[in-house]
């Protein structure tokens, strides 16, 4: 949860560095991407009204449904035959990246 709500001052900050090292004399103001004002709106309002356990809930399946649709697309726009050319370097360091992170996981799972 942590990550989640470190998104939108991440954001802001990352648009603060890169306004400031705009090359243009008159930096274009960064967008902020509408998520991420969804997101605090949420958090605002869930910590300021009790919303019901079946609203949770459904919201819960919509997320889940959501994010399961967002990764598809993703999949589906890889072009394999890229991937093919880079060799198995690229491979490798997913693979090695997958490894550790579910070893980080399942030893902060075990230990606190």
């Amino acid at each position: 949860l942590t990550r989640v709500a470190m998104l939108a001052p991440m954001v802001v900050a990352l648009g603060l560095m890169a306004r400031r090292r705009s090359s243009s004399e008159v930096a274009a103001r960064p967008p902020m991407p509408w998520f991420v004002a969804a997101f605090v709106a949420i958090a605002a309002l869930n910590s300021l009204v009790t919303v019901p356990a079946e609203v949770k809930s459904a919201m819960a399946l919509a997320t889940t449904i959501m994010l399961t649709m967002g990764l598809a697309a993703m999949g589906l726009q890889a072009d394999i035959s890229q991937l093919r050319s880079r060799g198995l370097r690229p491979l490798a360091l997913a693979f090695s990246a997958f490894l550790f992170i579910g070893c980080f996981s399942l030893m902060l799972v075990k230990f606190t």
